[in-house]
């Protein structure tokens, strides 16, 4: 909900519905922590009271209890106990995505929410979107995909896109990465970062450039820039700095692939500095060397030849005197 303060009563209303749903006794030995399991979604408290009331053939209300509460992820073992959970959410994306070309945009909208080490907002994934792997995607296709979702996922109908993107409850995260249960849906979180990996480079390459933050002179270290945070909020959007965090996050999932490396080439011969600098700035520096470590392995199983881009890349990490920023 985008009143927050309506939304913070959440809980309560779930502990009620509780209550009201469930025969007394099992309401009182169980009905915290079936609040607590709801991680305020509503719709799941409603199936799980639907689900406890009428036990599929064989269980008892105490089983339907036990295994909505039980904390595996074992989808072979709770597969039938959160069967009706999982056909809701098919029910609402079928309802929403019936052609084939929205649902392989879905699959790769959402695949990118799912991937991202950190919550993504409409206006980041949409940035980083521009620059895929292939054909570009239309700017509105993240709209056109979560729009729909207000249900599923936070943040998705405010008018303010800048906000974080995160599923309203780990049950739909589930669903989706388990390819028996969601069908057409399923979301390959190795494609999504094989998808981030290109997006994360092409917009770095596009808009890193010397100097990102226009600082007058590179003799004063960060802390002796007054206005530093306000030039990083101006000039640094949070897509790019994403990008320069993570890239090599998304780049280990992967194996070699070589249409990789030549974004890969160009970032060291013609970004380098500049994304040192980014990091320095934000004070993110001590991320560089894991990254080139990281960037280091992966080659290894393709390239041996484009060592001496990362061995480059460590002895420049190891001067103070590159770019005045990294003071």
């Amino acid at each position: 909900m985008d009143d927050s303060k309506l939304a913070a009563k959440t809980d309560d209303d779930i502990h009620l519905y509780l209550q009201k749903n469930l025969p007394p006794d099992l309401f009182t030995q169980y009905g915290d922590e079936l609040m607590k399991k709801a991680e305020g979604l509503f719709q799941w408290a409603a199936v799980a009271c639907g689900y406890i009331s009428y036990p599929p053939h064989g269980l008892t209300e105490n089983d339907c209890i036990r295994g909505l509460l039980k904390l595996s992820a074992d989808h072979e073992e709770l597969g039938q106990e959160l069967r009706l959970l999982y056909d809701l959410y098919e029910q609402v994306l079928d309802g929403y995505f019936k052609v084939d070309r929205v649902r392989r945009r879905f699959r790769s909208v959402m695949g990118q929410l799912l991937a991202a080490f950190e919550p993504l907002s409409i206006h980041s994934l949409t940035a980083l979107r521009r620059y895929p792997h292939g054909d570009r995607d239309d700017n509105q296709s993240v709209i056109a995909i979560v729009q729909h979702l207000g249900s599923l996922l936070s943040n998705v109908t405010s008018i303010e896109q800048t906000l974080p993107i995160v599923p309203l409850h780990t049950s739909f995260r589930d669903f989706l990465t388990d390819k028996k249960m969601s069908g057409d849906f399923y979301i390959d979180l190795g494609e999504a970062h094989h998808q981030l990996a290109h997006s994360c480079l092409g917009l770095m390459l596009h808009d890193l450039k010397f100097n990102i933050c226009n600082i007058e002179s590179s003799y004063l270290p960060n802390n002796k820039i007054s206005d530093l945070q306000s030039r990083i909020n101006e000039h640094i959007p949070p897509a790019l700095f994403y990008a320069c965090r993570f890239w090599d996050d998304h780049l280990e999932r992967l194996r070699f692939q070589p249409e990789l490396l030549g974004k890969l080439r160009s970032l060291f011969e013609e970004k380098f500095l500049f994304w040192l600098e980014v990091l320095s700035l934000t004070s993110a520096v001590d991320l560089a060397t894991p990254a080139l470590l990281s960037l280091k392995v992966w080659l290894a199983s393709g390239h041996n030849e484009v060592y001496p881009i990362v061995q480059c890349g460590n002895q420049r990490t190891n001067r103070h005197d590159t770019i005045g920023t990294w003071k």
